[in-house]
Formats: C-alpha cells, sequence, structure tokens
C-alpha cells in the first residue's frame, strides 16, 4: 500500500482499511476523489481529495481537502507526485463542481512541492502547547528544546491553571454532537460545516470525544478532542472550542476547567495540543493560559489564489484537518 509505505502508521493494517473506508466512503458529503500513478500496472504514487464543505453568510461552498498523498519510496524523485496533483486538478477544474482545493501541508514533506505548483498559503496555523502530566513531558523532548525549557516551569504553570479552576463554578462532561456550540453569527468568515451529520461521521472516523462545560444546568461552552501520540507518548488534541458569546468574558476560566478535566480524565497524556490564528480570539486565551507557542509553522493552503475565497478571512483549528 502506497499510504502505508509513505506514512508508516502504527495501527494494523485492519484497522487502516476500517478507518479509510469510513473517512473516504463514508463522508455524508461523497465520496472521496483518490488519484493515483502507475507503473506497469502498479500503483506508485497516489493522492486523495475529500469533500469538505464552507459555510460563509448562509452560503454553502463545495470544496476539496487534499490529503494522504504519497509515493513509494522507490519512486521518490521522479515528478510522480507532481503528475498526480496536476492530473487531479484539471480533473477537479473540468468534471466537478468544487469551487477550492484546501489543504494542510506537511511544512517539510509536501509544503515546499505545493508553492512550486503554485498554490496560495492563506495563513500558518500557530501549534500551542500546555503541560498535562509533567514527568511524561519531560521524557518527549529533548534537553535544549524551547518545550523542554518550558517543562522546568511546569509546576508552577499548573498551579496557576489550577488556581483559576478552582475559582470557577463550571462542570465538565461528556456531550452528544448534536449539543455542541457553534458560533456562526461572524459575517464574511468562512468556517468549517457541521450538519449533526457531518459531526458524526467526523467524530467515528478521527475518533473524537464531544464534552460541554456546566454553569450549573447550562451549557456555557463546549468542545471536541482526540487523543493521538508524540513521541511514544499520549497528548490530547483539542479539536475545537466554542462558548457562548454572553460567557466569552468567562471564557479563562472555563478553559481551565477543561484543562483540569483533561488531567484527571487522561492522567497519562503528557501534553494538551491546541491549533490557532494569530491574533484571534483563542490565541490570546491560550496565552493568558501560559499555553506556549511552538515555532513549527503549520500552512493552510489553497490551489487558486485568484478564487474570491482565497483572500477572505477563514475561522480555521484543527476541526477542520482531515
Amino acid at each position: 500500500m502506497v499510504y502505508r509505505a509513505a506514512f508508516e502508521p502504527t495501527e494494523s493494517l485492519e484497522d487502516n482499511l476500517i478507518r479509510w473506508k469510513k473517512k473516504h466512503f463514508e463522508n455524508p458529503l461523497g465520496n472521496s476523489l483518490i488519484i493515483g500513478a502507475f507503473i506497469n500496472d502498479e500503483l506508485v504514487g497516489m493522492n486523495a481529495y475529500m469533500p469538505v464543505e464552507y459555510t460563509i453568510n448562509g452560503e454553502r461552498i463545495k470544496m476539496l481537502q487534499s490529503c494522504e498523498s504519497g509515493v513509494l519510496p522507490s519512486c521518490q524523485g521522479k515528478g510522480i507526485w507532481k503528475k498526480v496533483v496536476t492530473y487531479a486538478l484539471k480533473y477537479i477544474k473540468e468534471e466537478t463542481d468544487y469551487k477550492l482545493v484546501i489543504g494542510f501541508p506537511n511544512y517539510i514533506n509536501s509544503y515546499p512541492g505545493f508553492k512550486k505548483m503554485g498554490w496560495k498559503t492563506v495563513c500558518n496555523m500557530k501549534n500551542y502547547v500546555m503541560i498535562n502530566n509533567l514527568r511524561a513531558f519531560k521524557t518527549v523532548f529533548q534537553r535544549k528544546s524551547p518545550l523542554f525549557r518550558f517543562a522546568l516551569n511546569g509546576v508552577a504553570i499548573q498551579r496557576v491553571v489550577c488556581a483559576i479552576h478552582k475559582q470557577s463554578k463550571y462542570h465538565v462532561e461528556k456531550a452528544l454532537p448534536e449539543d455542541l456550540i457553534w458560533n456562526d453569527n461572524e459575517s464574511g468568515v468562512l468556517k468549517c460545516g457541521h450538519s449533526v451529520e457531518l459531526l458524526k461521521w467526523k467524530e467515528d472516523y478521527k475518533e473524537l470525544i464531544p464534552v460541554c462545560i456546566k454553569d450549573g444546568g447550562k451549557t456555557v461552552a463546549t468542545c471536541l478532542y482526540g487523543l493521538s501520540t508524540y513521541n511514544g507518548s499520549e497528548i490530547i488534541k483539542l479539536e475545537c472550542f466554542e462558548c457562548l458569546a454572553e460567557c466569552a468574558r468567562y471564557s479563562k476560566s472555563i478553559f481551565a476547567s477543561i484543562l483540569s478535566y483533561f488531567a484527571k480524565q487522561h492522567e497519562e497524556a503528557s501534553f494538551v495540543r491546541v491549533w490557532a490564528q494569530d491574533n484571534s480570539s483563542m490565541a490570546k486565551l491560550l496565552k493568558k493560559l501560559l499555553f506556549m507557542g511552538s515555532s513549527h509553522p503549520n500552512p493552510f493552503i489553497v490551489n487558486n489564489p485568484e478564487s474570491k475565497y482565497a483572500d477572505m478571512p477563514w475561522s480555521l483549528s484543527f476541526f477542520d484537518l482531515d
């Protein structure tokens, strides 16, 4: 399998195939387009394009997200990947009604190739990290790493977050996809679609967990998160966080309640990882809670720089990732 050769997944082949089927052939928006390159009838390179939906001012826009691109190691360096992408974009433009192709490429491996082909970088998502288990956190970073130095202040940081949580009155519990809050009132901003059907599909194939934060019996905020690994350690990826507009001034203590919940429910996870856009309300919130921003860029790109959507504001998070 080209995918397994290129990405070296840790899951079993059977689990790999189950997730592949869910992701690419059970999407309520339609099946993924999977373009392959062959040499003597052998598949040597591929790129999948997963249907996604974005909304802006009540308009729904059908797009594709580039994902799972790869070439067999023995065939790399021969221009195969470029040929696959060139063919795919021509096919999408001439044979489909998708308005745009987007992507979150790996900065080191595929991003340079996309840039050479003229894709536009809309923005770089910033990676923010918070310690969840100090002992585990120290084991996954080299001593010269800024994140290891961050760990030296780990006890003090955790005490600050704990103090913020103790001052709050919030309770965190598991929720249903239909309970999630989505702030869609910001005009002129592209935001990922989130119908209940789409949420259930994405929650299933990405193995996400929805939770709500309550003040008494009222839900004031919700989030989606999942578990992943980094350098052999379990980590928590916070996919998205939304707070009721009238509770925004309390978002610091609300978010601290989530961090306290993670520490209890996933005590072995080394850290919490979140994506945020520069100068966004989420970035400002994370800084207030002493999250550390990583210097590693996470580019968001589009294939057509001339598209009217390319220059529009986007609201992005881990939830947008394939």
